[in-house]
């Protein structure tokens, strides 16, 4: 059965509107070409090939694919429908694979250049799954693998695989996770970030690179004797070596930036050795105070 020009399909509540359709009977699918636009409930996609399989009530999508679906406050049942903020997902390929039964999720694969933008921030990467929730449909969690790139005010987060859990607000990005917050860099073995509050936590082999300031003088008193014992030398000339910062977690959120357990401070000057350092920043992301506690210990070349 072929359908042309101003094609609308219609089953339950799903509506798919193109320019072109072929009904194979002996396989159970149709063919939508012809720029094919669907919509269900409150979500809405696009594509340039659209075919469904009756049979197995999988539906797939190919070529310039754009998608959008609600985010239902999990958290707070009160907000009503109309306040839903919504996720934007683009990619090459998309299948959709209904729920067998009422008590089994649906599932939803993205692959390709893939771009999910949510309120919070943006997920680059080459898979995307998301998973529903049984019952109600609602979007659960999103995983995104290979290649992975997370973008949030600014923020910047790479690795290979990236857990968002909306009902805890919480992505976890693990796979050789690296970042950079404003113009800082660092690495981990594991990286989660709380969109909602902004909040950033590393753990294991935390490495943060922070860059030198003419205000920072970390290691080095203002004056220093030289080698006949006068005290009023000049200070050393700072260099622009950034300071290298390790630790076992790390915590970032605001302008208030915590290392913790084993950590080491390193700049040119030499090295600081303690339990727990606070960074606190100021205007223009300026470090404006720096505290070390617990065993601390200071080491300069002599």
């Amino acid at each position: 059965i072929e359908a042309i020009d101003q094609v609308h399909l219609a089953q339950r509540d799903t509506e798919v509107t193109s320019g072109h359709a072929l009904y194979d009977l002996a396989e159970n699918t149709i063919r939508v070409t012809g720029e094919p636009k669907w919509q269900s409930g409150l979500r809405e996609g696009s594509a340039e090939l659209l075919l469904l399989n009756r049979s197995n009530n999988t539906l797939f999508a190919e070529g310039e694919v754009y998608m959008k679906l609600p985010l239902t406050n999990v958290v707070d049942e009160t907000v009503q429908q109309a306040t839903n903020n919504f996720i934007e997902i683009y990619s090459d390929r998309f299948t959709y694979t209904e729920a067998p039964e009422t008590n089994t999720p649906a599932g939803a694969v993205y692959e390709g250049h893939v771009r999910a933008e949510h309120p919070e921030g943006e997920i680059r990467c080459e898979i995307l799954n998301i998973r529903f929730a049984a019952g109600d449909n609602r979007l659960e969690r999103v995983e995104a693998e290979r290649e992975v790139e997370i973008i949030t005010k600014g923020n910047t987060a790479f690795g290979q695989r990236a857990v968002y859990d909306l009902a805890e607000e919480k992505i976890v990005l693990s796979g050789e996770p690296h970042w950079v917050v404003e113009d800082k860099t660092g690495r981990s073995d594991l990286l989660v970030f709380y969109p909602k509050t902004e909040e950033l936590l590393a753990l294991g082999h935390v490495e943060m690179s922070i860059p030198s300031t003419a205000q920072v003088q970390l290691l080095s008193p203002a004056t220093a004797p030289d080698a006949v014992g006068t005290t009023n030398s000049a200070p050393a000339k700072g260099t622009n070596a950034p300071i290298q910062i390790y630790s076992r977690t790390f915590s970032h959120q605001g302008d208030i930036a915590v290392f913790n357990e084993q950590v080491r401070v390193v700049d040119d000057r030499g090295e600081l050795r303690c339990n727990l350092v606070t960074i606190v920043t100021g205007a223009s992301n300026q470090v404006q105070r720096i505290v070390a506690e617990g065993d601390v210990q200071i080491e300069q070349p002599d």
